[in-house]
């Protein structure tokens, strides 16, 4: 579609992603002034009473998908945006885990285009501009948004926070955020604010971010010192502050709580977010729901277990792309070995990634290989991948596709005739996204 300004409200959806994709040629373009300068122009007082800002190099989507669950549950109005999606756009955007639809969307796109004038807001710009606006004018309890990338210069930090999270910080997008954890640490701190209450993920969290945090007058919540949890046979307990006003004071013990699908480190995150929250409202925690909702936390694409529609083979998708995801995807994987099943991984990377050290996480428990491209101007080209895994793995099978689509039907149909073969989908968001579609839900590996 050639750049115009014929669209409006009555728009297609599709049109209208078209549209905004193409008014920032810079797929990433971070910066503050673009994005408030038009922001400003709509005179929004504040998205929600509360507001969460969540940032981090993993975990952050299952942290926000678990904090939206459990405030929703104690009767609190809530909203969640988030980013990337994995099937339809609409996911960015959800008001009490329904998702925006295409006509809401569309009318709050060509809002921002008859006053946008001349800046070029990039398309994540665009979008989380859309969706503060929708927030700000539904009657809401909380807003939860999650940082795009980095946390300093991404967009979402023009909202001013009430509790700021960082769930961890590892190794990833060096080439925007600088490189090492202290540079990368330095610029997601720049979400916290004065008087609010920080809460990280990350049992080490780096110097930069507890400096930001004193500096600003922040006693935070840290996972392993001021939070925790503990395995107890199948079940586990959360010790956390049940008391909190920038300054913790009861430490309490909730015990057998049912294992969740979503990693307990992000979800201990989530507890101690709920705890501070009926904290500053005054409302006591509905125990024996939360209990149960934690039975059915689950999110697309965060070791997600499905099958393939055509083969019935087991399926894996996750969507880890740095060291740190990867690390933690090959511990489902040794439990999947260790039960006795054969992994196979579907996999296509993007290029600025450091792909050897992803690679190296999986260690020796991927038996075959299957690798292709995704459409995307930033991803590995399968040449250099083949390149990559042939050099670390030498007695390894890779087999080489066009597409990952097709290196996941090839994978599937290769394991057809091994019962106890596993086929792992990762790399990206875009690898997941692709074939996700061609695989239903599944109860996990059975």
């Amino acid at each position: 579609m050639e750049l115009s300004l014929n669209l409006s409200r009555k728009s297609s959806l599709e049109d209208w992603l078209e549209y905004i994709s193409q008014i920032n040629p810079r797929e990433i373009d971070l910066g503050l002034s673009r994005i408030l300068s038009v922001y400003t122009r709509f005179e929004v007082a504040r998205l929600a009473p509360l507001v969460i800002t969540v940032a981090g190099t993993n975990g952050k989507g299952s942290t926000v998908a678990a904090i939206e669950a459990m405030l929703l549950l104690q009767g609190m109005r809530v909203a969640a945006f988030t980013s990337p999606h994995i099937d339809r756009f609409n996911e960015r955007f959800r008001i009490n885990q329904t998702e925006v639809d295409d006509e809401q969307l569309c009318y709050v796109f060509s809002e921002i285009e008859s006053v946008r004038g001349n800046i070029k807001l990039s398309y994540f710009e665009f979008t989380a501009l859309a969706g503060f606006l929708i927030f700000a004018r539904t009657e809401l309890d909380a807003v939860i948004l999650e940082v795009g990338l980095g946390g300093r210069l991404d967009a979402v930090n023009i909202i001013d926070a009430d509790i700021c999270v960082v769930t961890n910080i590892s190794i990833d997008h060096e080439d925007w955020l600088g490189k090492g954890r202290e540079a990368i640490a330095a610029e997601k701190a720049g979400i916290l604010r004065a008087g609010a209450q920080a809460i990280f993920g990350d049992r080490d969290p780096p110097q930069a971010l507890l400096r930001k945090a004193e500096d600003l007058g922040l006693t935070p919540l840290c996972l392993g010192q001021h939070f925790w949890w503990e395995r107890e046979g199948e079940c586990w307990s959360w010790h956390g502050f049940t008391e909190t006003s920038n300054k913790p004071k009861n430490i309490e013990t909730i015990s057998d709580l049912p294992s969740p699908k979503l990693l307990l480190d992000n979800v201990a995150v989530a507890m101690q977010v709920l705890y501070s929250v009926a904290f500053s409202w005054g409302f006591s925690v509905n125990l024996e729901a939360q209990r149960n909702l934690l039975t059915t936390l689950q999110l697309a694409g965060r070791a997600e277990w499905r099958k393939d529609k055509k083969t019935k083979t087991p399926i894996l998708l996750d969507v880890a792309h740095n060291q740190g995801a990867a690390e933690i995807l090959n511990k489902e994987l040794m439990n999947v070995v260790q039960f006795g099943h054969k992994v196979v991984v579907v996999l296509a990377i993007m290029a600025d990634k450091r792909v050897i050290e992803f690679l190296n996480a999986f260690g020796s428990e991927v038996s075959e290989w299957h690798i292709g491209e995704v459409d995307n101007e930033r991803c590995l080209s399968v040449s250099s991948l083949e390149k990559s895994l042939k050099t670390l793995f030498t007695d390894v099978c890779v087999c080489t596709y066009d597409s990952v689509e097709n290196a996941y039907l090839g994978a599937c149909a290769k394991t057809n005739s091994s019962p106890n073969s596993v086929v792992v989908v990762t790399g990206s968001f875009l690898t997941v996204s692709a074939v996700r579609n061609l695989s239903v839900s599944s109860a996990g590996l059975v």
